[in-house]
């Protein structure tokens, strides 16, 4: 039997996944869908702060991942990571 932990972080890492897939614009569903498939099972050490990450607009990711804009510090790790996939 999976522990708690266990089994409230594959349901995030399911509800992470399915907003990769549908966030709006063909670009970002690219990258993102491509990050989620090569990590969902890697040992990401924190998978809230890649939830707070997709809960920012649209075009801060887009100027992030696409355009090459600075992200905040918190958030230079993560993009770095899902520029560096694939």
């Amino acid at each position: 039997m999976k522990n708690a932990h266990s089994t409230s972080e594959e349901f995030l890492k399911r509800k992470l996944r399915h907003q990769c897939h549908y966030r709006g614009t063909c670009e970002l569903d690219l990258i993102l869908r491509r990050f989620i498939a090569m990590k969902r099972d890697a040992n990401i050490t924190d998978w809230h702060l890649f939830e707070q990450f997709l809960s920012e607009p649209e075009h801060n990711l887009a100027a992030w991942l696409i355009s090459n804009e600075f992200a905040p510090n918190e958030y230079q790790a993560l993009v770095k990571l899902i520029k560096n996939t694939g």
